[in-house]
């Protein structure tokens, strides 16, 4: 039944119509209420989704900039260590003063073979 059906002489008149006449549009606005509703969650959905999929290639840009950082420093890494002299690349394998120096062991030619002789540190005084 319709608003223009009920006011039709046929059917019935008085309190009963109008208390279905005011039944039937508290209905519809139930159900335009529903369709805004539903509106509003699918314009919900479409903005969360459009978010989601920024947010994923935001994601695998810092990723990509992040790998190709580590990259390049990692390369600015052996770079260093191929112009620096060990001593200073790894200077806790240098200073131990238990370790016998190289400079410290001198080769001597003698005849056939190499003589190793450990040379000591000279003190002048004067």
């Amino acid at each position: 039944m319709t608003h223009e059906s009920i006011r039709r002489p046929e059917n019935r008149q008085g309190t009963y119509a109008r208390s279905f006449e005011e039944t039937t549009q508290i209905h519809e606005r139930i159900a335009d209420n529903g369709i805004q509703f539903s509106l509003a969650l699918y314009q919900m959905h479409e903005d969360l989704t459009e978010l989601s999929n920024n947010m994923e290639r935001g994601r695998k840009h810092w990723k990509q900039v992040g790998l190709t950082v580590e990259k390049k420093l990692h390369e600015a890494e052996l770079l260093v260590d191929k112009v620096l002299p060990p001593e200073i690349r790894h200077p806790d394998a240098v200073a131990d003063p238990h370790r016998p120096r190289l400079s410290m062991i001198l080769p001597q030619r003698s005849g056939i073979g190499l003589d190793l002789a450990i040379a000591a540190p000279e003190n002048h005084s004067v």
